[in-house]
């Protein structure tokens, strides 16, 4: 295959699965939802601290 044709398959994707742009974003969503609730508990962690008389967690 040329150069060109290489770079075209590439561009167009033509060498991956039919699904493979959603199972990235269906990945990237799974991602941002575990670091949201992540932040979260951090954050409850935080607010509860001071209560217990403990230091906040850096």
């Amino acid at each position: 295959m040329s150069f060109v044709g290489e770079v075209l398959v590439e561009f167009l994707e033509l060498d991956k699965h039919p699904y493979h742009r959603e199972m990235q974003d269906l990945k990237r969503q799974q991602r941002k939802k575990k670091k949201a609730l992540q932040l979260q508990e951090e954050q409850r962690q935080a607010r509860e601290a001071p209560r217990r008389g403990m230091p906040a967690p850096l």
